[in-house]
């Protein structure tokens, strides 16, 4: 049987979310089609205790795969990797080729990024996101967006280009599936594209991952201890402050976790993505009390996905974190700026509990909606379990041997 070449590329290893889609990918990939060769494009080092192999994928490979300054991009990365040689850091020297030689041989690519194009990105952003299908183009290789959030597409005047760019590049993949309805309406409405399908989060469809299609050596998992019951972990994102006002945020962190005390509940900060460690600090310091704990491990997705057992209910500002939770039956209170937020939310029959940080919350308000969720554990629970059996039901990865066998498209 022939070898299938699939490159994943839009994941990363900072953030657990991104972490979480690529395992699921491999694992789905694996389960569907054994004789699949995995490759990941990633601009870091990555462990090589993986069952999947690694390409160095930065924008300036991009762009010298692509032709674009060519000269300019190949004296940047060899100046930059020179530079990394002589500190003897990990780097790739005179590696600039090798994308392109994968490109020619590649069977499938699988794009996973969370959310990178609309306007609340920079131009350079969204540009390197294009540049994505744009290899695909240009080798001719079948191309899938995987479940990720798209728009809005409200551009200035100055940055109408990326409007026709958008239009002619995403009629190209073989699909793309929108995670929301507002940005799967935005995409057939505003680019009268044919490829949309509406699909939910497919870390969320995933019924589990078998750990031995993702690691050559499993080891059980160190992880904090904390109190037997009553405890409630608080997720936090350090671009809420960038979305919201901080000194607004930071209050409802406090209302929130003294509302948690006066009920009974031990509180436990910590992160879900690698940059969100100055957030968690910054909210333990304003709330030190004998019932809060600051926990500053980097968990990877495996063992982020153990940890929340450990929870009654989560406040959660990292989308990821929220799926992790709801897979487990676990209640969120979703504090966010999204869309995507409020849809998850929905998904789960929650709608209630999706609070928006870009608008003045009362406190009462936010008091009693702490309140609800605590006195009605057991329903909140029932009707997550009711939700994602229904979830589950379908999965964005069975036509993956279809999408494949259109190669010579």
């Amino acid at each position: 049987m022939n070898e299938i070449k699939i490159l994943i590329v839009g994941a990363n290893f900072d953030n657990k979310g991104a972490q979480s889609m690529l395992f699921v990918t491999v694992d789905e990939i694996k389960k569907r089609i054994p004789n699949a060769h995995i490759y990941f494009g990633s601009p870091n080092k990555v462990d090589k205790n993986y069952l999947f192999d690694t390409i160095y994928y930065s924008g300036r490979e991009k762009q010298i795969t692509l032709g674009k300054q060519v000269l300019k991009n190949i004296i940047d990365s060899f100046c930059r990797d020179f530079i990394k040689f002589i500190l003897r850091k990990n780097n790739n020297f005179c590696k600039y080729m090798e994308l392109k030689k994968l490109l020619e041989k590649t069977d499938l690519i699988i794009d996973i990024s969370g959310f990178s194009i609309g306007n609340k990105w920079p131009i350079s952003v969204q540009e390197e996101y294009l540049d994505n299908i744009r290899l695909a183009k240009k080798f001719n290789i079948p191309m899938i967006l995987m479940p990720q959030s798209f728009g809005p597409f409200d551009y200035s005047d100055n940055h109408s280009l990326i409007l026709s760019e958008i239009k002619e590049l995403f009629a190209y993949p073989l699909c793309i599936y929108a995670r929301e309805e507002e940005g799967y309406a935005s995409l057939i409405n505003d680019f009268n594209l044919t490829n949309v399908v509406l699909s939910t989060d497919l870390v969320l469809q995933n019924t589990g991952i078998d750990i031995h299609n993702i690691l050559f050596n499993t080891k059980k998992f160190n992880l904090p201890q904390v109190y037997t019951k009553n405890n409630v972990g608080i997720v936090p994102n350090y671009q809420c402050f960038s979305h919201g006002n901080k000194k607004l945020i930071m209050h409802m962190y406090e209302v929130t976790i003294k509302k948690l005390i006066k009920l009974g509940y031990n509180v436990y900060i910590f992160r879900h993505s690698k940059e969100d460690i100055t957030a968690c600090r910054e909210i333990f310091e304003q709330n030190k009390n004998k019932n809060v704990f600051l926990i500053e491990n980097d968990f990877s997705c495996f063992e982020f996905d153990e940890w929340v057992n450990n929870f009654d209910f989560i406040i959660a500002s990292r989308y990821h974190s929220a799926v992790h939770s709801y897979k487990k039956n676990i209640p969120c209170i979703l504090y966010g700026w999204a869309m995507k937020y409020k849809e998850l939310a929905i998904n789960v029959d929650l709608e209630s509990v999706y609070v928006d940080i870009t608008k003045n919350v009362d406190d009462k308000q936010l008091e009693v909606l702490l309140e609800s969720l605590s006195n009605n554990l057991i329903e909140h629970k029932k009707r997550i379990a009711s939700k994602m059996v229904k979830i589950q039901e379908k999965n964005c990865f069975d036509k993956l041997e279809k999408f494949i066998s259109n190669k010579n498209r």
